[in-house]
């Protein structure tokens, strides 16, 4: 399965900083998610935190964590683009 980078970069603005953020990798999307998210409740935000889980133990493809990590996103609001 790919681990590596994602084909295509995620573009977020958290509120903590205000500053847009590239995500491009499963291990960088876990850390955002684990260490700096506004939200840490929802039914996309628990599927994302367990994609990524998936992925980076090698039993998901890398991109299925990008499309959870983007649903997390949108589900609390935050801006996107891809």
């Amino acid at each position: 399965m790919n681990v590596g980078p994602w084909s295509e970069a995620v573009l977020v603005r958290l509120p903590d900083t205000g500053f847009i953020e590239s995500v491009a990798t499963t291990r960088s999307a876990a850390t955002l998610l684990g260490e700096r998210w506004p939200a840490v409740n929802g039914l996309a935000y628990t599927f994302a935190v367990q994609t990524c889980a998936d992925v980076l133990i090698g039993q998901s493809p890398s991109y299925l964590a990008r499309r959870a990590f983007v649903e997390a996103a949108k589900e609390i609001g935050i801006a996107v683009a891809y």
